[in-house]
């Protein structure tokens, strides 16, 4: 198993995300996205953007300014989500992720993951 590059940037809140996967995403491989230790039924979004840009936000640190897409959804019961069979291939180029989530306990209201680069290589 292959994963993509840790950036750090956690916090507030106790929430992780990671892509992990095959082959370092090259053509015909997947990846799976998985978020850990978020509050359990809360709303999330999945920012996506193509520089690492590290901006104050909310009490935390956003890394993909500017934002080239948001992706609303929820945590489990278990304050996880999954996202299997990302498809790899079609660089090279990368993109830049993190996951906010709604999180009362939070003095600004939201929990931030950790950011992490997927580096996407050239089809063979």
């Amino acid at each position: 198993t292959y994963c993509q590059a840790d950036l750090g940037f956690q916090g507030p809140g106790g929430a992780t995300l990671s892509v992990c996967g095959g082959a370092a995403l090259a053509k015909g491989y997947t990846a799976t996205l998985s978020v850990t230790g978020a509050p359990p039924s809360s709303q999330a979004w999945i920012i996506v953007g193509v520089q690492n840009n590290p901006t104050p936000f909310k009490g935390g640190t956003l890394v993909p300014v500017p934002i080239l897409l948001m992706v609303p959804l929820f945590t489990n019961g278990s304050g996880a989500i999954t996202i299997p069979n990302i498809q790899g291939g079609g660089g090279p180029f990368s993109v830049y992720i993190q996951t906010l989530v709604a999180d009362g306990s939070q003095p600004a209201g939201f929990a931030f993951t950790n950011a992490v680069r997927m580096d996407l290589p050239a089809n063979p």
